[in-house]
C-alpha cells in the first residue's frame, strides 16, 4: 500500500498503525463506500444529490431576515405558523430558508422515495486529523493539497461536515463534491483484511471515533414531557383542541369536557404505551452494554477497552468464555461457533472460519461465514498455533447488521396502501359536499341577521362534523384485533400496517427446505463408482442403503466421514442437518483434542479427528459452503500411509466440472433421482502434496477444488411436512399463486412442486434457460424416464441386482399418491462389484419394471403445438433468472416471470430481486421462509412470513413459532377480515358523519339544534361503542378465490355510501314532514337570528330518528361471509346493538322525567303518544331499505354494468394485463421438444 506524507510519498506495510513521526493517511475505501451515490446535477453548484433507495439530499442555507419574519408572524398568529411549519416540512423550508449549493448548506431536507421530507441541520467539527477527501476549511475552500498534516497553515483548522438521517451520519467529500455515508470497512479486499491489519494506536482511534461515532446502537427513550409534546402538538389532537375551544363557545360543555376526559385518557395510554416500547427495543439494541473487550495495539500489546470506543479498523480479541458481539467482525485466525437465532431465527449454531487471504473483494453477504455479527453470541472460539481468536473490525453501531434491523424498526419502510390514500381522498370528497352545507349556513344565519361570530361558530361547527376528530384512531380498530388474535395463534407481528396486506394477497413465495419439506435429510442410499476401474472409465455401481457396509478404504466412505463442518459444543456434535445424517450414516467416530476442555485449545494443529477401528483421519483444513459455490471442502491428513486428500462435496451440478471425468450416464443416474424429489449431493477427491499447516492454510480454494476424482452421489430423503399439501391446495383454490424459491436443485424442486400440488398433475412444466447474449430457450421438461427397449428378466433374476433394504424388502417412500420402490441395495463384498448398468427399479408405476439406466431417455407426453396459456408453469435456475434480468428484454423477463412457478438454485440476492421484479408488477407478495438465507426476501416482501421459534424475530414483519406453513392462510384469513372490517368502519365513521350533518343542518333551517347531551348519546354513548365492538369480528374459518376491494373510490362503494345517504335523509326529511301534519305541533320561534331552542319537537323528532340510523348503518357495513363470520357471532357487538336499540327506544317512546330533563326531549302526553311510536315506522323502514340496497342492488348486475360504463374497464393491474397478452399470444413461447 502507498500512503502520503508530509512532503514526501512512503510505502508502509500496514497503513493501519499509527507512527509518531507522521499521521498517515487512511485510504479512502477503507472508511467509507464511494458507490451508492449518484449526483442528479453535473459540474460546479451541485444541489441536488441522491443518496440511495430512491431518497435525495437538497441543500438550504437559514434565512435570517426570513426567519426573523416568521417567528413575528408566529407571535402574532398565536403560534399557527410554527405549527404549520411542524407539519409541513416545505413550507418550513419555504419560510425560513433560500436555495444552496450543497458545499455551502447549513441545512438539507432529504425526501424519501413516497415524497416524505425530513430537514437535517448540518454539522461542523474541528478534527485533528481527516482523510484529505474530508477536510475543508473553516471558511468551506477545498484544500488543495494531498497533505495529512494535524493543522493547514493556510486555511487554518482542519472541520468536517456532516448531518445525520435516520441513525446514518453522512459526510461531505469535497473532492467528490457529494456526501458520502459512513459504513465503515467497505471497497478492500479479503487480502487486506486477512493480513494488512496490526491495529490502530490511541490518537488514530480517537480521531476514527468522531468520525465514526460510539460502538452503539442507541435507542432513545425520550421523558413523558417530551412525548406529550410531540403527541399534543399532533394534528388529530390539535384539532380537538380546536373543536373543544368551538363546542365551549357554543356552550357544549357537558360534550367538550367528556371530549377533553377521553383525549386525557388517550394520551396517557399512548405515552405509556410508547414509552414501553421504546425501553423494550432499546434492550434489544443495547446488547452488551459497558461491555469491556481487548484489542490489540500496533506493538502486538493487548489491552482493554470499553466496547462503547470500538472503531473500524480494531484487532478484537475473542475471550475463551465466548462473547455478545459488540460490532461486526471479520475472523483473521481461529474459528468460532455462533448463534445467530437472534438476528435469523435460525436456531442451529453456525460455525465461523478465518478470512482467507484473496484479491476478490470483502462482500459482507458472499463472505458471511467468515463474518460475526453484531449482537450474535458466539458460544465457543476455537484458536490454533498459539494464535488467539482475533478478529479486524468491520462495522460499528447502527452500520452494523444488527443496527441495520434496528433501524428498519425505528424506520420502517413506507409501505403505499391503496385504501389509505383512498380514505384521504374519500374525506377531501365529503368536504366538497359539506362546503355545500357551509355555503348554506352562512347564507341561512346572514338572512336572519346574526352576528358575525355566531355565523362563524356555525360553520366551524360544521367542520367538526364533516370531518369527525376520531376517523384516524377508528381505522386502525379492525388491525389491531387482528394482530391480537394472530398473537394468540402464535404468529407475531411487529409491523401492524402489513396486516392489510395480508388481505389482498396474490402470490406467496415459498423457501423449500424447512419451510415445505422437513429440516432434517435422511441418507436414503450412496451411489458409488468402481474406484477400482481406471479414472476415465468409470462406471456406477449398485446402490448401497447402508454406507457402514462400503469397505473401510472406500473414497466414498472416507469423504462423507470428513467433508462436513461438524463440531463439539457442550459435549455435543452440532451442525448442519444434512452433515449430521451423513456422518451417523457412516458409524465413524468424531474426535477433538480437548473436548471437556473446548475453549482451551491453543498448540492444536489438527482440529478434528474422525475414527474408525484403527483409521485416523485428521481434518485440517476446511473450505465452508457457500451459497454462491454450492460446494465444501476439506482437507485431510493421514499417518497411515502419510498422505493428504481433500474430499469435495456439494451440488452435482458444480462438482462435475471440477472432476476429471465421470462416467458417462452420470446426467441419467442424477436426473432419475431427482425426479423423484430425492435432494443428491456429489462427491469427489484429490490427493495433495504433502505441506506443512501453516503453508496449507494460505493455499487457495482453486487449487484444492481441481482435478478431482468423482467418487459418486449421496440420495438424501426429504419428505414434506404435513400441512404443507393441504395448505398449497387451500392457496390455490382461493386462486393465491404459489411460487417455489429455493437454493435446491432444480429437478428435486419440481418433484416437490408436484408432490404438494403447487404443480397440478395435468399440467406441463417449460425449463427456461437464458443466455449472455439475450436469447432464451424454451424446453419442455421429461415427465418421466422410460428404457428404450424390453427385456424379459425383472428383479430377482440372476443378471439382476438385488433390491432391498436391510430386511430383504423393497423401501417405499412417499410420492405423488403412489408408493414409490427405491433402489436400495445391500453391499455385497464381492472381487468385482456389479455395475449401475445392470437395472434396478426406481419406477413407482410398474413393480415388476426395471431400467436400463444406459437406455434411459427422457420422455415429455405433450406436443407444443397443444399448450395453451393456463396449463404450463415455468421453471428455471438462478443462473437463468440473473441473465434475464442483465440480458433481455424486461417484457421477456416479466413475462417469464408471471408463469414462472419453480425458482431453483437461487441466492439470497436473487430471492430478493425476484420478490422486487413481482412488486414492480403490481403483485401483492408474500415470503415465507425459515429466515435464515430469506432474511432480504422476508423484508422486501410485502409480507414477510419467518418460520422461527423466536416470540418475535427482527428479520420479518410476521413471526411464526409453529414451523410450517399453516400459518399462511390464517395471515391471509386475518388480513382479509382486517382489510374488510377497515373498510366497513370507515363507511360507517364516513356516514356517521354525513348524516349528523345533514341532521344539523335540517336544524338550523328550523332554528334548532341538537342539545349537549343529545350530541353526548349520538358521538360517545353510540358511534365510539359500536366503532370500537365492530372490529371484534372474527376472520371465516376457509379461504375463497374472491379477494376484498381495496379501492374506497370505486364505484361499488361510492354507490354504496351515497345510496346509504340518501336512504337516511329521505327517512329524516319523511319523519319531520309527519311531525308538521301533527295538529298538536307548534314550530320554534325564537327573539333574535343568535338564539337556538334544543327543547322542541324538531330537535326530539331527528334525534330519536338519527339515534337508530347510527344503529342500523352499523349493522348494515357489519357484512359476515365471504372473509368475516356473520356479525351475530360477534357477541359484543350484538350485545351493545341490544342495549342501545332498547335504550334509543325508551327515550324515544317513554323518556322518564328525568332522562327527559337530561336529554332536552320534549314530554310525554297522551296526545303526543301515538306520534311517538308512529317514529318506530321510521326506523324499521330504513333498516328493510338499507339491507336491501347493500346486499341486493349495490351488489347486482345494473350496479356492476353502469360501473363499468363509468370507470375503465378491464384490469388496472401489470400482471394481468401481461396474462392477457400471453393468453392471446399463440406464438409464445416458442417450445423446443
Amino acid at each position: 500500500m502507498c500512503v502520503t506524507s508530509v512532503g514526501n510519498e512512503m510505502s508502509c506495510h500496514s497503513s493501519f498503525c499509527c507512527e509518531s513521526r507522521s499521521a498517515l493517511l487512511v485510504p479512502p475505501g477503507w472508511i467509507m463506500s464511494t458507490s451508492a451515490y449518484q449526483r442528479l446535477s453535473q459540474g460546479d453548484g451541485t444541489r441536488v444529490q441522491e443518496i440511495g433507495d430512491g431518497a435525495t439530499v437538497t441543500g438550504y442555507r437559514l434565512s435570517s431576515l426570513k426567519s426573523a419574519l416568521f417567528w413575528i408572524l408566529s407571535f402574532l398568529f398565536c403560534g399557527l405558523p410554527y405549527l404549520v411549519i411542524r407539519w409541513l416540512v416545505n413550507w418550513r423550508i419555504k419560510l425560513t430558508c433560500v436555495p444552496s449549493e450543497l458545499a455551502a448548506a447549513d441545512v438539507v431536507v432529504i425526501t424519501e422515495e413516497g415524497g416524505d421530507a425530513t430537514l437535517c441541520d448540518v454539522k461542523v467539527e474541528p478534527i485533528n486529523f481527516l482523510p484529505d477527501q474530508f477536510a475543508t476549511s473553516r471558511n468551506g475552500v477545498q484544500r488543495q493539497t494531498s497533505q495529512t498534516r494535524l493543522r493547514d497553515s493556510e486555511n487554518g483548522d482542519s472541520v468536517f461536515k456532516y448531518f445525520e438521517f435516520q441513525h446514518e451520519k453522512y459526510i461531505w467529500d469535497d473532492k467528490k463534491d457529494a456526501f458520502r455515508r459512513i459504513e465503515g470497512l467497505i471497497d478492500i479486499n479479503c487480502q487486506q483484511i486477512a493480513e494488512d491489519f496490526r491495529g490502530i494506536c490511541d490518537n488514530r482511534r480517537k480521531q476514527l471515533r468522531q468520525i465514526f461515532g460510539a460502538n452503539e446502537i442507541y435507542v432513545e427513550v425520550k421523558s413523558y414531557a417530551n412525548l406529550l409534546v410531540n403527541e399534543v402538538l399532533n394534528p388529530f389532537y390539535i384539532f380537538q383542541v380546536f373543536s373543544i375551544i368551538l363546542w365551549s363557545a357554543d356552550e357544549y360543555y357537558y360534550y367538550g369536557a367528556c371530549v377533553v376526559f377521553i383525549s386525557a385518557g388517550s394520551i396517557i395510554t399512548t405515552l405509556y404505551k410508547t414509552r414501553q416500547q421504546s425501553l423494550t427495543l432499546q434492550q434489544m439494541a443495547m446488547g452488551s452494554g459497558d461491555l469491556m473487550v481487548s484489542i490489540r495495539k500496533p506493538n502486538d500489546e493487548e489491552v482493554e477497552v470499553n466496547c462503547r470506543d470500538l472503531v473500524p479498523g480494531d484487532i478484537l480479541l475473542i475471550p475463551p468464555e465466548g462473547i455478545i458481539m459488540p460490532c461486526d467482525v471479520v475472523l483473521t485466525h481461529g474459528n468460532c461457533i455462533v448463534n445467530e437465532s437472534m438476528l435469523t431465527g435460525e436456531s442451529i449454531p453456525v460455525n465461523k472460519s478465518a478470512m482467507v487471504p484473496s484479491e476478490e473483494p470483502f462482500n459482507c453477504d458472499s463472505h458471511k461465514k467468515h463474518v460475526v455479527f453484531c449482537g450474535t453470541e458466539v458460544i465457543q472460539p476455537r484458536f490454533y498455533a498459539g494464535n488467539k481468536v482475533s478478529s479486524v473490525v468491520i462495522r460499528t453501531g447502527y452500520a452494523t447488521q444488527k443496527g441495520q434491523l434496528i433501524r428498519s424498526i425505528l424506520h420502517p419502510k413506507d409501505v403505499a396502501f391503496k385504501f389509505y390514500s383512498d380514505a384521504l381522498k374519500f374525506v377531501a370528497l365529503l368536504f366538497c359536499v359539506a362546503t355545500i352545507g357551509m355555503v348554506y349556513c352562512i347564507w341561512l344565519y346572514v338572512l336572519r341577521g346574526s352576528s358575525w361570530v355566531i355565523v362563524l361558530v356555525r360553520v366551524l361547527d360544521i367542520v367538526t362534523i364533516v370531518v369527525p376528530p376520531a376517523l384516524p384512531a377508528a381505522m386502525t380498530v379492525g388491525t389491531l384485533n387482528a394482530q391480537g388474535r394472530l398473537k394468540k395463534k402464535d404468529i407475531f407481528c411487529v409491523s401492524p400496517a402489513r396486516i392489510n396486506f395480508c388481505g389482498k394477497l396474490n402470490v406467496v413465495c415459498f423457501d423449500k427446505t424447512g419451510t415445505l419439506t422437513e429440516e432434517g435429510l435422511n441418507l436414503l442410499c450412496v451411489v458409488g463408482v468402481n474406484e477400482e476401474e481406471p479414472e476415465d472409465a468409470t462406471e456406477f455401481v449398485e446402490p448401497v442403503s447402508d454406507p457402514k457396509q462400503l469397505p473401510i478404504s472406500s473414497q466414498l466412505l472416507r469423504g462423507m466421514a470428513t467433508c462436513h463442518s461438524l463440531t463439539y459444543v457442550k459435549g455435543n456434535i452440532v451442525g448442519d442437518p444434512l452433515d449430521l445424517k451423513m456422518f451417523a450414516a457412516t458409524g465413524w467416530n468424531l474426535e477433538e483434542p480437548n473436548t471437556g476442555a473446548e475453549t482451551s485449545r491453543f498448540d492444536v494443529l489438527t482440529p478434528s479427528l474422525v475414527t474408525k477401528d484403527d483409521v485416523q483421519l485428521g481434518i485440517i483444513r476446511e473450505f465452508d459452503f457457500t451459497p454462491q459455490l454450492q460446494r465444501m471442502a476439506v482437507v485431510t491428513n493421514s499417518i497411515n500411509p502419510k498422505e493428504m486428500i481433500a474430499y469435495c462435496k456439494g451440488a452435482p451440478e458444480k462438482i462435475r466440472p471440477l472432476c476429471k471425468s465421470v462416467p458417462e450416464n452420470y446426467d441419467k443416474v442424477l436426473d432419475s433421482f431427482t425426479m423423484k424429489g430425492f435432494r443428491v449431493l456429489a462427491l469427489g477427491y484429490k490427493r495433495v502434496e504433502r505441506m506443512s499447516w501453516h503453508k496449507l492454510q494460505k493455499v487457495k480454494r482453486d487449487l484444492i477444488e481441481s482435478e478431482l476424482t468423482f467418487v459418486g452421489f449421496l440420495i438424501m430423503q426429504n419428505s414434506l411436512k404435513p400441512a404443507t399439501i393441504p395448505v398449497i391446495k387451500e392457496l390455490t383454490s382461493a386462486k393465491i399463486r404459489c411460487v417455489m424459491v429455493t437454493g435446491d436443485n432444480m429437478l428435486t424442486a419440481l418433484s416437490v412442486a408436484r408432490e404438494c400440488c403447487m404443480i397440478p398433475s395435468q399440467d406441463n412444466v417449460i425449463i427456461v434457460e437464458a443466455f449472455e447474449d439475450g436469447t432464451v430457450e424454451y424446453k419442455l421438461a421429461a415427465q418421466h424416464y422410460e428404457a428404450t427397449e424390453e427385456e424379459d428378466n425383472g428383479i430377482g433374476q440372476p443378471d439382476s441386482p438385488t433390491v432391498s433394504n436391510n430386511n430383504g424388502g423393497i423401501l417405499r417412500t412417499s410420492g405423488d399418491g403412489d408408493d414409490e420402490e427405491v433402489p436400495l441395495v445391500q453391499y455385497q463384498p464381492d472381487p468385482v462389484t456389479r455395475r449401475l448398468s445392470k437395472r434396478f427399479s426406481i419406477d413407482s408405476n410398474a413393480e415388476d419394471t426395471v431400467i436400463d439406466m444406459e437406455k434411459l431417455v427422457l420422455v415429455t407426453d405433450v406436443r407444443a403445438d397443444i399448450l395453451d396459456g393456463s396449463n404450463y408453469h415455468f421453471a428455471m435456475t438462478g443462473k437463468t433468472w440473473v441473465c434475464l434480468r442483465d440480458n433481455c428484454s424486461k417484457s421477456e423477463m416479466q413475462r417469464v416471470i408471471a408463469k414462472g412457478t419453480i425458482f431453483a438454485r437461487m441466492s439470497p440476492d436473487c430471492k430478493q430481486q425476484l420478490v422486487e421484479s413481482l412488486q414492480e408488477m403490481d403483485y401483492i407478495v408474500a415470503m415465507c421462509g425459515d429466515g435464515a438465507n430469506d432474511c432480504c426476501a422476508l423484508t422486501q416482501a410485502h409480507v414477510g412470513i419467518s418460520l422461527s421459534e423466536a416470540e418475535a424475530s427482527i428479520a420479518a414483519p410476521f413471526t411464526s413459532k409453529i414451523a410450517d406453513i399453516s400459518c399462511v392462510p390464517k395471515v391471509i384469513l386475518e388480513g382479509r377480515c382486517a382489510l374488510v372490517t377497515s373498510f366497513s368502519i370507515f363507511k360507517y365513521m364516513a356516514l356517521y358523519s354525513m348524516v349528523q350533518f345533514v341532521s344539523v343542518l335540517i336544524l338550523y333551517t328550523h332554528l334548532t339544534n341538537l342539545a349537549d347531551l343529545q350530541f353526548l348519546w349520538i358521538d360517545l354513548v353510540i358511534t365510539c361503542t359500536v366503532t370500537i365492538v365492530m372490529g371484534r369480528i372474527q376472520p371465516v374459518k376457509r379461504l375463497v378465490s374472491q379477494r376484498p376491494m381495496a379501492s374506497l373510490v370505486s364505484f361499488s362503494n361510492v354507490f354504496s355510501i351515497f345510496s346509504q345517504i340518501l336512504i337516511c335523509v329521505s327517512i329524516q326529511f319523511a319523519a319531520m314532514f309527519m311531525l308538521k301534519q301533527q295538529s298538536w305541533f307548534t314550530p320554534v320561534k325564537i327573539a333574535s337570528g343568535d338564539d337556538l331552542q334544543t327543547l322542541c319537537w324538531e330537535a326530539t323528532t331527528i334525534f330519536s330518528v338519527s339515534s337508530f340510523q347510527y344503529l342500523i348503518i352499523a349493522v348494515v357495513y357489519s357484512k359476515g361471509p365471504p372473509f368475516r363470520k356473520s356479525f351475530y357471532t360477534n357477541v359484543e357487538f350484538l350485545m351493545s346493538c341490544i342495549v342501545l336499540t332498547a335504550s334509543t327506544t325508551l327515550l324515544l317512546v317513554y323518556p322518564i322525567g328525568f332522562l327527559g330533563d337530561w336529554f332536552d326531549l320534549m314530554p310525554t302526553t297522551l296526545e303526543t303518544q301515538p306520534f311517538r311510536f308512529t317514529l318506530l315506522m321510521f326506523p324499521a323502514i330504513n333498516l328493510i331499505v338499507s339491507i336491501i340496497f347493500e346486499n341486493v342492488i349495490s351488489t347486482s348486475k345494473l350496479v356492476k354494468r353502469i360501473g363499468k360504463l363509468v370507470c375503465r374497464p378491464g384490469p388496472k393491474n401489470q400482471y394481468k394485463l401481461l396474462l392477457q397478452e400471453i393468453e392471446n399470444d399463440k406464438y409464445w413461447p416458442p417450445v423446443k421438444t
